[in-house]
């Protein structure tokens, strides 16, 4: 009852507005907490804030009191200092709370005692810590599968049992992983394992693949290993399933694959039509397309034939791998050739993000016309997925006669046209 009353006479306080002094044609700046609320966990500290309304001309000093019936200061909780001290030229300072006994405390009142000369009261003259044991941590990756090319950064994100999304760890926090599955052997962790940086609730485990030469198809297992960390809970996905596949090669690929489909196709077109662009100029009519890889020992071509539309971008070149062209917007660059990217037409369909590879064709029509052919290099990603199936992403060309609305340079959403092959012979 007595806490139920501090918080209703508190929120109170919050509502008085501090009066506008002025001085000379000019508004008395205010002092005040940054914050009415903050919580504690034991074995963390917390940070208390004050701030000022303007600029301090000079160094301010603004003297504290800390009130707990039940706990002392230097035995039960330690505080960095009983005044807070807002350096010239800036607007807060702070002190910390720390070494909190949650036996003996559960609650800290803390008041700026006395308003110092040239500055008036604010609204938030007092301000109340909350502590609590350390609270469990709900994690997840925010993935269930993705493949390994060269390297691959699996991210997750945790909440408190308490705090929830606003949790935060109070210091790097790295825990160990496990690997496990047909292709442990072929990948690694590096480092020490998931690493949670301070003043975050976000981690990553990055793995690395042993051989660089390796083509395959293996998958493996990660997930935390939280076997000496009681207070971590599983959440929505406790571990990822990754397929080791080795940066990929135009010799994975020899032979002839067919067009299947442009991904999300309907969802494109409408996209195209919002800005009154129209849709039949597209090139999404390739029944019958097919391209050819060829080559041996690292000298490799590719061989388009002439039906459908891709048939005005590609031409016969050589192919070889090439650095990451015109990602997606929240791209991750893996390595020298690799991204993980999410097309927003493919995420919609299929993979919420995609690892491709990256390559540069020798020639290509630029100008992705049926009328006017601009020889020059030109950059695709590829990618090999689970089922079998090729995904192609065009990933660069001159202004095309297509969507003239929404072009503005090349955008890898709307124009990579990506889509799926099948393996013919």
């Amino acid at each position: 009852m007595k806490r139920i009353l501090t918080l209703i006479a508190l929120a109170a306080a919050v509502t008085v507005t501090a009066s506008c002094d002025k001085e000379g044609g000019k508004e008395t700046p205010t002092v005040e907490f940054a914050r009415v609320f903050y919580q504690l966990y034991s074995e963390s500290s917390v940070d208390i804030s004050v701030r000022l309304s303007q600029a301090a001309e000079q160094d301010v000093v603004i003297p504290l009191e800390f009130t707990c019936s039940t706990a002392v200061i230097g035995e039960n909780y330690t505080v960095s200092g009983v005044e807070v001290t807002v350096k010239a030229g800036e607007t807060s300072g702070s002190i910390t709370i720390t070494d909190v006994d949650t036996e003996y405390l559960n609650e800290i009142t803390v008041s700026i005692l006395e308003v110092p000369a040239g500055f008036i009261r604010g609204s938030r003259m007092t301000t109340i810590v909350t502590t609590y044991y350390i609270e469990d941590k709900i994690y997840s990756f925010d993935f269930d599968s993705a493949d390994l090319l060269d390297r691959y950064i699996a991210k997750l994100s945790v909440e408190g049992t308490v705090s929830g999304s606003e949790f935060v760890f109070a210091e790097e926090t790295v825990i160990p992983v496990t690997i496990s599955g047909d292709g442990a052997s072929l990948c690694s962790i590096e480092g020490e394992g998931a690493v949670f940086e301070a003043g975050s609730n976000t981690g990553t485990v990055t793995l690395i693949i042993n051989d660089a030469s390796y083509a395959g198809n293996a998958p493996v297992n990660i997930s935390l290993n939280t076997d000496d960390e009681d207070d971590f809970i599983e959440g929505d996905i406790p571990a990822m399933t990754i397929t080791v596949k080795g940066v990929l090669s135009p010799a994975t690929l020899l032979g002839t694959w067919e067009f299947d489909e442009v991904l999300d196709l309907e969802e494109l077109e409408l996209w195209f039509m919002e800005l009154g662009d129209d849709t039949e100029l597209l090139p999404t009519h390739n029944d019958g397309f097919t391209i050819t890889f060829g080559g041996s020992d690292g000298n490799y071509t590719i061989t388009p034939n002439d039906q459908g539309d891709f048939a005005n971008y590609y031409r016969s070149a050589t192919i070889a791998h090439t650095a990451p062209l015109n990602p997606t917007t929240g791209s991750i660059t893996l390595g020298e050739y690799t991204s993980d990217e999410a097309q927003m037409y493919v995420s919609e369909v299929d993979t919420p993000r995609q690892q491709i590879t990256y390559f540069k064709l020798s020639q290509v029509n630029r100008a992705f016309s049926a009328d006017t052919e601009t020889l020059g290099e030109g950059t695709i990603a590829m990618r090999l997925r689970n089922d079998g199936k090729l995904e192609i992403y065009i990933k660069d060309c001159d202004q095309p006669p297509f969507g003239e609305m929404w072009w503005d340079g090349f955008d890898p959403d709307m124009f990579s046209f990506a889509s799926t092959f099948t393996k013919v012979e």
